[in-house]
Parts: structure tokens; sequence; C-alpha cells
């Protein structure tokens, strides 16, 4: 029997096929309360590389693609890890280039989706993922996570690829064509000379 010919049978007989199961990690940390936080068997690895793009007028810039190189061990479902790399460099863009909660004393001035600048889905870059990795011993079926690890190398890839291009690191998010054009006017003003910029 195939098995799409048990699915519709099993399907037939008593609904959707369904199954659960859980996995616990080994005991790690130390013996003091809350030991066990942040500890985990295997934990996932990360790459990435931004192309941008500032224009050299507004300083207005583009993020034109983004490599993402992700070790997630064996990957369970690997369309899902790629989707959560594209959701997570979306978010991480979004961050870096205007999502921020301003506020006058303790009023949020920007309290809607209207003020809360997301990223748009034109301003999401093109991304090409390569899933490396082998089988981690200690992880469940030899997988790793993939929830928020690919999301950490998003911003200091951007970061990284803005100071290749104008010759300014940035330490405070978000990170918007005005603050990249002060960032240049301060760097024109030190008097040391800047190759290549």
């Amino acid at each position: 029997m195939s098995y799409l010919e048990a699915l519709h049978q099993a399907l037939q007989a008593g609904g959707a096929l369904q199954t659960s199961g859980s996995f616990t990690s080994s005991p790690r940390g130390g013996t003091f309360k809350g030991a066990r936080a942040g500890t985990a068997p295997a934990y996932s690895f990360a790459a990435y590389v931004a192309q941008v793009s500032v224009d050299d007028e507004t300083s207005v810039f583009d993020v034109e693609k983004v490599w993402a190189a992700f070790d997630c061990g064996r990957p369970l479902n690997r369309l899902a890890v790629e989707g959560q790399i594209h959701g997570s460099i979306h978010m991480g863009l979004g961050q870096f280039m205007g999502e921020s909660m301003d506020y006058r004393g303790s009023r949020l001035m920007n309290p809607s989706l209207l003020d809360y600048k997301i990223l748009m889905p034109h301003q999401m870059p093109e991304v090409e993922c390569l899933l490396v990795g082998e089988a981690d011993p200690e992880g469940p079926f030899g997988a790793k996570e993939a929830g928020e690890g690919p999301l950490v190398a998003t911003l200091p890839a951007v970061a990284n690829a803005l100071y290749d291009a104008v010759g300014v690191r940035f330490y405070d998010l978000p990170v918007t064509p005005d603050r990249v054009l002060k960032g240049i006017d301060r760097r024109r003003a030190e008097p040391r000379a800047w190759k290549g910029h």
C-alpha cells in the first residue's frame, strides 16, 4: 500500500493522522536556581553576508541581497527551516532599518502600525539560503534549533555591509537614512584620512 493510500484510508476511518512526542535534553548547568535557563544540548550557528547600496545624496540604503549559511544540524523540514530564515531576515531588517517605539516621557508616540514602521515587502532583499552542518548527536533526530537563531546574524551582517559602504559604524538601532547621513558628516569632519571612503 502506498503512503497516499494509507493516508486516505486513515482519514476515512478516523480523521487526520496525528501523533505527539517529546524530547528532554540531558541535565546541564549547575545546581543553583536558574542553572538550566539558556542551556541546550545542541546550539545552532550562522554566518550571514549582506550586500547594500547607499544613495550618495540622501543616504537612503537598500539591502539588495543576504547570503545566509545556517547550521541547524539535520533539517527535519528543509522548507520550514528556509522559511524561518527568510522570516528571521525580514524581522532583523525591520529592527535594523526602522522599527522603534518612540516615547515622549511615558507616552508612546507611535502606537499604531501606521506610525511603527515595519519592513515593507519591496524592501525585502533576495535571500540565498545554505543549510550547512551534519546531524548533531545531542539534538532530537540530529536537529538543532532554527527558531531565533536565524535572526541573530542579520543585524551585524547589514551593519558590516554599511560600514564597508560608507565607513561608519552604527551602534544604535534603528539605522535610518538621517543617522547614516549624520555618521558620514561626522566621519568627514574627523582629521584622520579614511581610505576607500
